[in-house]
């Protein structure tokens, strides 16, 4: 069995197979049915053309409300260069972060579920989780990880107060590292909305986003918001979801 020439065509048992589904944005993007939970697919040309990007499926939504992370997002990372999985050389040879991929799948591939806390560092707040909350962590080797996470909040019973992260990772990062990450709905004003990419830094997730005149800035849980990264989530308010997805280099354990 082998995948078909038309993402139309794609059907559960496809998934099965060893290897990567991967078909152009446009196509991806009227398909109808639903990835399951942990498969690890490829969109080309979703904003630039010849740019490929990762996304896992999680059993509930479509290919476009899954994260997606490559070329396409557009992060800058800690050295101010775009984040970038797939990417050829002037021969045609794969480069950056599918090299390591590759060389890392070698060590073999082990497939575990994380469950995503989100919090604010001055307060970290309380929160009512709903079934959907639950993330997936897809290591290749021991260096490699590729995570991605649906938070789901159905209520807030304490507010958080402080810059807002993402906790539950097993494995810290080597370094710090940008993962996509956007917020589908939540908070007053639906504010969470703001939402823009994300960092890994050590075993959590910082949530960052734009401010007026587009500088970075990270996302700030705030009582009375009066900036564009701050987020007010008060007490009452419920069905929060945000989005995270991404690669990340996985630091050496401490002896």
């Amino acid at each position: 069995m082998q995948f078909p020439d038309n993402v139309h065509s794609l059907r559960p048992e496809h998934y099965e197979i060893a290897g990567v589904p991967t078909y152009l944005h446009t196509e991806w993007d009227t398909y109808d049915q639903i990835p399951p939970k942990g498969a690890l697919c490829c969109t080309v040309g979703r904003v630039n053309a010849g740019e490929c990007e990762f996304f896992v499926g999680d059993g509930i939504h479509k290919y476009a409300d899954l994260a997606k992370v490559g070329g396409s997002i557009g992060t800058p990372s800690a050295t101010g260069k775009a984040s970038a999985i797939v990417k050829a050389d002037e021969t045609g040879g794969l480069t950056g972060w599918a090299a390591a991929i590759l060389a890392a799948a070698g060590e073999g591939i082990a497939v575990s579920s994380w469950t995503p806390a989100l919090a604010g560092s001055t307060a970290a707040g309380e929160f009512v989780y709903g079934e959907n909350n639950a993330g997936q962590i897809i290591k290749f080797g021991s260096k490699l990880a590729f995570i991605q996470a649906t938070i789901h909040i159905t209520e807030v019973t304490t507010a958080p107060d402080g810059t807002a992260s993402i906790s539950g990772l097993a494995d810290a990062a080597e370094g710090i590292h940008p993962v996509a990450a956007y917020g589908k709905e939540g908070g007053t004003g639906d504010k969470i909305k703001n939402i823009m990419s994300g960092l890994v830094n050590g075993a959590v997730i910082e949530l960052w986003t734009k401010t007026a005149d587009m500088a970075s800035a990270p996302v700030t849980f705030k009582e009375i918001p009066d900036t564009l990264n701050d987020v007010a989530l008060p007490v009452g308010v419920d069905d929060v979801i945000i989005y995270v997805s991404g690669i990340y280099f996985i630091a050496e354990p401490e002896e």
